[in-house]
């Protein structure tokens, strides 16, 4: 009989890159024990936002935290579910993975942030901010998918795609949140809303892809 558990198997890598994504996110609980309760919440109410997602949006540590920790989660989580995911036949070596999905991120952020000082508009800075939120709250979710994938000999393409799929009603649940908060600010500028999901969205990504599955990183 296969064993349940099988740690033997787990890259030292791989094992420390899930022990900085756990690490960081153990730091932002306790540095901020109450934030740390709105945002374990995100996916069932926005109190986190109406309390947090405002001010200085962009000097605020727990955010920045949990930034760095999902780099290491979604990282992880590619890495071990990258042949169920179909992304190639063969995982890229795990740091080039982890550079150049810490360089889409980067990109993404930064361009973002940058959106939000050259319109000045504080509309614009806390979609971002609310965005990025919840992408940091799925990368929770991505984590134990990393875990489970690593550690347990039943982990299948099944798993894989559960993990996927609670990581992306996260994110259409903060879509549907946001829109919904702003959405007359977003009618009046649609084009622009468009533009921006194509841009910030899904562009890196579809580039990380396929610089990746090219082996150019």
């Amino acid at each position: 009989m296969e064993p349940l558990i099988r740690p033997t198997s787990v890259p030292d890598g791989l094992f420390w890159l899930l022990l900085v994504g756990l690490g960081l996110s153990v730091a932002a609980r306790y540095r901020d024990p109450n934030r740390w309760v709105l945002f374990t919440a995100l996916a069932m109410n926005n109190k986190y936002l109406m309390v947090f997602n405002r001010g200085k949006l962009w000097r605020q540590p727990f955010f920045w935290i949990m930034n760095l920790a999902f780099w290491a989660q979604s990282t992880a989580f590619l890495w071990v579910h990258w042949t169920h995911l179909g992304l190639g036949p063969q995982a890229p070596e795990l740091w080039w993975l982890f550079a150049g999905v810490g360089m889409g991120l980067s990109f993404k952020i930064g361009a973002q942030k940058i959106t939000a000082e050259l319109f000045s508009n504080k509309t614009v800075a806390q979609l971002v901010h609310g965005k990025l939120s919840y992408q940091n709250f799925g990368g929770l979710a991505l984590f134990l998918g990393a875990a489970m994938g690593s550690y347990f000999s039943w982990s299948n393409s099944l798993i894989t795609w559960a993990f996927v799929v609670i990581y992306a009603l996260i994110l259409g649940v903060g879509w549907f949140t946001l829109v919904k908060a702003h959405q007359k600010y977003l009618q009046r500028r649609i084009f622009y809303f468009i533009l921006y999901i194509c841009a910030f969205e899904i562009a890196p990504w579809i580039i990380l892809w396929r610089y990746l599955n090219k082996g150019l990183l």
